[in-house]
């Protein structure tokens, strides 16, 4: 519910009315009741211990008066030094009196005014207070809600929790009306009692029923936070009167705007995959009934999108100097070294970084033709994929390059323009190197020489999940496969780019047809068991991604837009 009090100028009854309205100056006969012909009323008021009460103000107003719509007074005086007050004309009807001065305040209900003389005798006594609770069926939250005292000119508005006060009014038992603005929920007609001198709390809260289009209750929601998936239930509701729902969200914030995520729904779940990691998100619900007309929305139901990957810090930094990279494309950790391919500022010459296993410089080794991907082996050994020449150099773990091998063309042991597509050593030693423009796939032994080939559709990324799972991202069509070391294919999903295997052989890549930056895990059958990251720049943000490499660990990746290598600390599950 909507928070604050109702800006119309009136003036408060006493200095302490903070949260109630008076009215203006007379202006006419209020209330619905038979006018007979006019009376004169007098009356005296007093002081809690008998003196005259002189410089009261008495106020009448018809008793079916509602303040909110608009309040006239019929008649206002002020006590003389006896404490008498005298109205000449006074049209018949109900009335209520309320009056207050210096020693309190006054309350005198349902007085009935006939064309004849009235004398009445009321007393001053402290103001009471009288707080209380109300809310709409089903914890709605949206709209206003106004306790309002008919036959006065006082009334409150609950505040967001549904709080309300009743400050510093005469005592008595008072006509109250309980309303809202949300259409289709019923008023509640009531009596609330205000007791002299007490600040008191209402027993029970004020509901206020649900009489339109069915509001959706139970809105549950669950959070993986390995698949980044956001599951939304909510209850069945009668199917002669809805017959689908609607569910909305909107980043939490009240002030933000929502919008429909998904309409029509004839089941009672939804599940959400893009939310973005670091932002809180609320949902809810509409039911829509048999004309296909929506009702009001359940109340807000909050998830924040927590990261099962905790960020670990950025190593290395962008720049031209030594040990710096000015354009990361790769990445592979082996033998407690982590290394990193780097494309120099004039777009052809690159080197390769090396990092200790905490992410501190060791050296770099030049020169190196457009280094674009990158495999090790376990004895620290690694290749260096030319993304200009279409070659492979060997490098030992000696750090000394052994071999050079490959080249452009078609024929067995050459490559159809190598470029940012990738090499995986398999459990043998064999070294397999995706050829997507000549679609195969081209085994070499350890140190470069032509073994053989199979053909498969623009392979992408390779990696292995054992002896005999080969992972293979395809580009026509675009797919993740499992293969035997044959080329024989097992399973499928959709998928793309680099591959790679986590300690536990979990498969992740960087694409899954959504086009945001991130990276996803899957298992051997192709089930997605986790993702993590987002288009954008903050910690968990990527815009480009090249390459991954993990340890036992930590996954580390190469952001080729941010020029930045980020790593985080792998969930035990993976």
């Amino acid at each position: 519910m909507k928070s604050l009090y109702m800006p119309i100028g009136l003036a408060l009854i006493v200095a302490g009315f903070s949260v109630l309205y008076n009215c203006s100056q007379p202006t006419d006969v209020a209330g619905g009741g038979t006018e007979a012909g006019n009376a004169l009323v007098a009356g005296y008021i007093y002081n809690s211990n008998g003196t005259p009460a002189a410089g009261a103000v008495v106020q009448f107003v018809a008793v079916d008066q509602n303040p909110r719509t608009g309040v006239s007074i019929a008649a206002v005086e002020t006590t003389d030094a006896k404490g008498k007050y005298s109205i000449k004309s006074m049209a018949a009807k109900t009335y209520n009196l309320i009056g207050h001065g210096s020693g309190g305040a006054v309350y005198h209900d349902s007085i009935e005014v006939e064309d004849d003389t009235l004398e009445l005798r009321d007393t001053l006594k402290a103001p009471g207070t009288l707080r209380g609770v109300v809310k709409l069926e089903h914890e709605v939250d949206s709209g206003y809600i106004f306790v309002i005292l008919l036959g006065t000119n006082m009334y409150a508005m609950a505040d967001s929790n549904g709080s309300f006060v009743l400050a510093n009014i005469a005592a008595g038992t008072y006509q109250a009306l309980v309303l809202t603005t949300v259409s289709d929920f019923a008023q509640v007609d009531t009596e609330l009692t205000v007791r002299e001198g007490l600040d008191e709390v209402m027993v029970d809260t004020i509901v206020l029923k649900s009489i339109g289009i069915p509001v959706p209750t139970g809105l549950s929601i669950a959070y993986d936070t390995l698949k980044q998936i956001v599951f939304v239930t909510w209850n069945h509701m009668d199917q002669a009167n809805v017959i689908g729902y609607n569910i909305y969200r909107r980043i939490s914030n009240p002030d933000s705007s929502f919008a429909l995520r998904k309409g029509n729904i004839i089941d009672t779940f939804f599940y959400d995959t893009t939310c973005i990691e670091g932002l809180s998100y609320d949902y809810a619900i509409t039911s829509i009934n048999q004309d296909g007309v929506g009702g009001v929305q359940c109340s807000w139901n909050t998830v924040i999108i927590a990261s099962a990957f905790r960020y670990l810090g950025v190593f290395g930094s962008a720049g031209t100097g030594v040990g710096q990279y000015n354009n990361p494309m790769a990445i592979a950790v082996s033998h407690n070294r982590i290394l990193v391919a780097d494309l120099l500022s004039d777009g052809r010459s690159g080197k390769i970084i090396v990092y200790n296993s905490g992410g501190d410089y060791v050296k770099e080794m030049t020169p190196f033709s457009y280094p674009v991907g990158l495999a090790t082996r376990s004895d620290g050994a690694f290749y260096v994929m030319d993304g200009l020449h279409s070659t492979i150099t060997y490098v030992t773990s000696g750090d000394s390059i052994a071999a050079t091998f490959g080249g452009k063309g078609s024929a067995p042991g050459f490559f159809n323009q190598l470029g940012l597509w990738q090499m995986a050593i398999a459990p043998n030693g064999g070294l397999y190197i995706t050829d997507p423009n000549n679609n195969r796939i081209q085994v070499f032994d350890s140190l470069g020489n032509y073994q053989r080939e199979f053909t498969c559709g623009e392979p992408m990324g390779i990696t292995f999940q054992d002896s005999n799972k080969v992972v293979i991202a395809l580009g026509s069509p675009v797919k993740i496969v499992l293969s035997d070391t044959n080329g024989v294919f097992h399973a499928e999903w959709v998928g793309w780019g680099s591959l790679g295997v986590t300690p536990r052989m979990n498969i992740y890549n960087f694409y899954d047809g959504s086009g945001s930056a991130r990276v996803l895990f899957y298992s051997s059958n192709g089930e997605l068991i986790a993702r993590f990251g987002h288009n954008g720049q903050d910690q968990n943000g990527f815009e480009l991604l090249r390459y991954a490499a993990v340890d036992l660990t930590r996954i580390f990746i190469a952001d080729n837009t941010q020029r930045k290598i980020i790593y985080f600390l792998l969930p035990g599950d993976l």
